[in-house]
């Protein structure tokens, strides 16, 4: 089973161009210059390849922060059948 906080992490590294030791469950859309309304569209696609899941436009809008975040791609995980993706 993949640890799929840290892979959430990973990949918001990878899509703000921002050290993995700067993430944390506490930021969120803005904390980082690339956190743009274009960065977030791409990283929610992006999420949505990496775990074969789909978010409603209201799930795009909904977190606050990355904590937020990472419970809605788990709770969407577990929606498709809890695979590794």
């Amino acid at each position: 089973m993949i640890d799929l906080r840290g892979e959430v992490y990973r990949l918001l590294a990878d899509q703000f161009c921002v050290d993995r030791d700067d993430i944390t469950d506490k930021i969120g859309p803005g904390d980082f210059p690339a956190w743009n309304s274009l960065g977030h569209l791409q990283l929610m696609l992006t999420l949505e390849r990496r775990f074969e899941i789909r978010f409603s436009a209201d799930d795009i809008m909904s977190f606050e922060d990355v904590g937020d975040l990472v419970a809605l791609v788990e709770r969407k995980v577990g929606e498709r059948g809890g695979q590794d993706g």
